[in-house]
Order: structure tokens, then sequence, then C-alpha cells
């Protein structure tokens, strides 16, 4: 089969038919939902859960496939306009996986749990081509994903933790899904451009219990459920300045411990990130990452002030490369690599070493004339070095969005740009 990167992909309109295995009309037209029959760029928006509103693809933006939720100020608010997890994640599998770090029986830092009645949705993600480097021609080969986040969010605040939830779902459904969202979103501010990923500014101007809130809850209830639920990965605080990372496939209802790429085998199932308790820290993964781009030394400010220029440099070119979606994904490189990336970044390389990845030739550059060069950064809310490593969550109530996350959410906007929004 032939086959293209990414991003090469997008710039060729000629294939976009191909890719989704949809056709449609002119960008004037109106048409139906997608897989429904007409439609197009301008076409009206789909049957995802919620109100039909007309869709533009050309307006597509970052905060319509990334969606973080700004979060209550309590629990009341919590309840009224975050999404609980009883639909989504079967009580039986959080149990199974283990409960993430929380407030309730709280000893050590990081030693309480997370309880299931306290789960939330904090974010969604729409992947029309989950873990794909080069992009099949014929999407019938992609993963099509819509991803959750799910955080404990009690008075106001989360703990220093986070679910990822993974639901398999059709091209169709990724289409439906980006029309009833990014149709909700033009319908509620026409030309208006919300920028850099971040909580989503209309539900911050709403809250959470106005119509773009409840748009993408309904959405997200019309095409996620524990029936189609295929992984759930978790990063948990433990004990200190510690967070595990592990993940499971779920295999006719039962959880299958995930293997982590790069780690070596019989040892690949969890790993370990420590920030030190040094002054200043030395951050290390357990067990360090097998990659190739393997750029820890560059996270402890010491040990990476004393390279020279040319180590800290090809180290530099590592990291760029591990949040570069054309060059890694989630099938080729480990957790901690992807979650300290930005960290790594704002902490040491930029202000102690003068790095800078602007004309960096391992730098992720979108294909889409859609996205603003001045959009496609990380957001580091952090008070104390390497603490915040998450990458689209939040940190009692930091964000934190990793330029990795920024990144894919670009080449998603990018490819689905192109598509042509018809019927089959």
């Amino acid at each position: 089969m032939t086959r293209m990167t990414y991003f090469g992909l997008v710039l060729m309109t000629a294939l976009s038919a191909a890719c989704g295995g949809v056709s449609g009309g002119d960008p004037g037209d109106n048409g139906g939902t997608a897989g429904a029959g007409g439609g197009d760029p301008g076409g009206s928006g789909g049957s995802g859960g919620g109100e039909d509103h007309p869709f533009d693809a050309k307006d597509l933006q970052l905060n319509d496939v990334s969606v973080l939720f700004p979060l209550p100020a309590t629990n009341q608010e919590r309840d009224a306009g975050m999404l609980d997890v009883q639909a989504l994640l079967p009580s039986a599998i959080y149990d199974s996986i283990g409960h993430v770090s929380g407030r309730s029986n709280v000893g050590f830092i990081g030693s309480g749990e997370a309880l299931y009645k306290d789960l939330r949705v904090v974010a969604l993600r729409i992947d029309p081509c989950f873990a794909a480097l080069e992009v099949p021609a014929d999407a019938g080969d992609c993963e099509n994903q819509v991803r959750l986040v799910v955080q404990e969010v009690v008075d106001g605040s989360t703990s220093d933790a986070a679910l990822h939830l993974f639901y398999s779902i059709s091209r169709d459904e990724v289409l439906d899904l980006v029309r009833s969202i990014g149709g909700l979103r033009q319908s509620l501010a026409p030309g208006v451009s919300l920028g850099r990923l971040q909580p989503h500014p209309i539900m911050v101007e709403q809250g959470l219990t106005g119509s773009m809130s409840k748009g993408v809850r309904d959405a997200i209830l019309h095409h996620a459920s524990t029936t189609n639920l295929i992984r759930v990965t978790r990063m948990t605080e433990s004990n200190g300045p510690f967070w595990n990372f592990s993940g499971f496939d779920i295999v006719d209802g039962k959880t299958v411990p995930m293997h982590i790429p790069t780690l070596p085998p019989g040892d690949d199932t969890k790993q370990l990130f420590a920030r030190d308790f040094g002054e200043p820290p030395v951050p290390s993964a357990t067990p360090p990452s097998g990659s190739d781009d393997d750029f820890m030394k560059l996270a402890a400010p010491v040990g990476a002030q004393a390279l020279s220029h040319a180590q800290q440099a090809a180290l530099f070119a590592r990291l760029l490369r591990v949040e570069n979606p054309a060059h890694h994904s989630p099938n080729t490189v480990d957790c901690a690599s992807c979650h300290i990336a930005t960290p790594t970044t704002k902490l040491v390389a930029e202000p102690l070493l003068g790095l800078s990845g602007k004309d960096a030739v391992d730098r992720f550059e979108p294909s889409s004339k859609l996205l603003q060069t001045a959009d496609l950064v990380a957001t580091f809310e952090n008070d104390e070095p390497l603490t915040n490593v998450h990458a689209f969550s939040y940190t009692e109530r930091r964000a934190g969005i990793s330029q990795r996350t920024v990144n894919e959410s670009a080449a998603v906007v990018s490819y689905l740009s192109t598509q042509e929004w018809g019927a089959k």
C-alpha cells in the first residue's frame, strides 16, 4: 500500500477523498451528517449526540479536536457540569488497574487514593489515526479513537494523577464528533479564533453548565462508553516526588498489562519517574528509556550545564524528535520521555542553556495554513522544578499542556482540514 508521512499527506488534496473514504460536494453545498449523505466543508453538523450546527472545516481549530474543561470552583459546580465516569469506566476496571493517588486516606504525599465517585472527565482528544507516523492513503487502516483524560476533582482542585481512557470508534464517528464540537463552537463564536490550547475559552466564559460544555459532554456520551473502551493508561504520584506510569489494554472486559515501548522485556509494564530530593534535582526514569532519542541527561540542571554546547544541542534535538508526531508515536517512545520533555525545555534547556527549537530541523512544523505559529505553544503552569508533568490535565489547579499534545493536536487539525466531509 502506498504510504505517506502524516504531514505530506495533508498537503496533497488530491488524496483527500481516499483518506477517510468519503466524497462530497463543493465547499458551499449543504449536506447531512458524516457518512449519512451529502456534505462538505460547508455542510451541516453531524449527529454527535447534540444539536446540529453548520460546520466549516476551513475554520477547524486546535480547541475543536482537543478540549480541556475548566475546573469548577465547588463540588456543586462539578456535579452540575462535569461528567463522572459511571458510563465510561467500569468500577471493576478501575479497581483492577489500581486506584491513582488522591485525597482519601492520605498519609505521605501521594499515598492517598482517588475515589471512583470523585473521578471526572477533564479533557477530550480526537485522533483519526492513532500512533501513525505515516497515515495510509486508505484511512480504513487507521485506528480512529476518542480519548478522555480523567482526574479526581474535589473542592475545585485535582490530585497529581490522571487516567487516560482510549475508545475505539469508526471514521464516520470521528468526523461526526468533530462536526458536533466544531460546529457548536463556530455557532457560539463565529469568526473568532480561540488561539492556543487552553481551558476551553467558551466554557470559561459560559461556565461548566453552559451550552458549550453541555454539547461536548453530550458528544462524549454519544461516542464513548464502557463497551468501546480499549485501553487505560495511568499516571499516579507515589510517596513524594515520584510518578508511576503504567497501562492496560481491555480484552474481553479484562485488563491486560500494556508493554511500554523501549523498556527491557520482562520489566516493561511500569515505569517510575523520580525527581530527586536533592537541590538541584537529578531526575531519573526506572527503567530508563531504551530509545535512541533518550534525552534524560538534559533534565538535570547541573549535569546539563556541564556538557559541551554540542552535547546539549544533540540532546535537545532528541527531545524535539520525541515531541514530533512525525518522528515518534505512543508506540515508539516510553511514558516518562513524553511527560518530562516540556518541563525539561521550560526549566533547563531554554532558561539555563539558551537552547531554542525555533529553527531546528527536528522541530514539528504543521502543514496547515489554518494554524498560527504563535498558538503552537505548551502551557507549563508550575511552581516547583519538574513538578507539573501533566500532558493535558491539571495538578491541583495548574494546567499542564505539553508540547507533544499541542503538536499532535495540530497534526490532527492539519489532516482533518483537508477531508471531504461527505458521505461514503
